[in-house]
């Protein structure tokens, strides 16, 4: 797994720099949330952390512990949005 920092960028241009290079996007920003601005159709995905009230430490465990859990099962993000919330994570496709 690698990383591209794109923090800065306008969310249209990190968006289109993902798609086009079928990269999924982590990320803690909502306007992402948007699927009618940033569609799901023909992309990597996407992962939102909306993680409330916990110190750094426990942010970053939990992070960790939710995106091992998305390898190990295997879970396909292609065209899906996945929403990491302090309680679960919802698995959103174009069909939902």
């Amino acid at each position: 797994m690698s990383a591209v920092k794109l923090a800065g960028l306008d969310d249209s241009c990190i968006y289109n720099y993902a798609k086009d290079n079928s990269l999924t996007i982590l990320t803690i920003d909502k306007d992402f949330l948007d699927i009618f601005s940033y569609p799901l159709d023909h992309t990597a995905g996407r992962v939102i952390i909306r993680l409330k009230n916990l110190k750094i430490s426990e942010f970053k465990n939990k992070v960790t512990f939710n995106l091992n859990a998305l390898i190990k099962d295997r879970v396909d993000l292609n065209g899906k949005l996945a929403i990491i919330s302090n309680s679960k994570i919802r698995i959103i496709s174009k069909k939902d």
